[in-house]
């Protein structure tokens, strides 16, 4: 799968757990919370699959394209950035 399908296929799934939503925070901050499980600002891996993953099993490569500085997280801005939004 390349880089700009599966960053499509996340602005798609992002959409629509947006949709669901409650409340009036900004539309980035309720996107990242919404695959930040545990609420401590950062993604893992395993949050990351739960929403992304069972396309195959290349989830950790995907996640790791979009882990910009390598820590084994995703910070807000990461997040953001490999969606095309920049940082919120």
């Amino acid at each position: 799968m390349t880089r700009t399908l599966f960053l499509s296929i996340v602005v798609i799934i992002i959409f629509i757990l947006n949709a669901f939503s409650l409340g009036n925070e900004k539309e980035g901050h309720v996107c990242f919370r919404s695959v930040d499980a545990d609420k401590n600002g950062i993604v893992t891996l395993k949050e990351f699959t739960k929403i992304f993953g069972d396309d195959g099993g290349d989830d950790k490569e995907k996640f790791e394209e979009v882990d910009l500085n390598d820590d084994g997280n995703l910070s807000h801005d990461e997040y953001h950035q490999a969606l095309g939004h920049g940082s919120s």
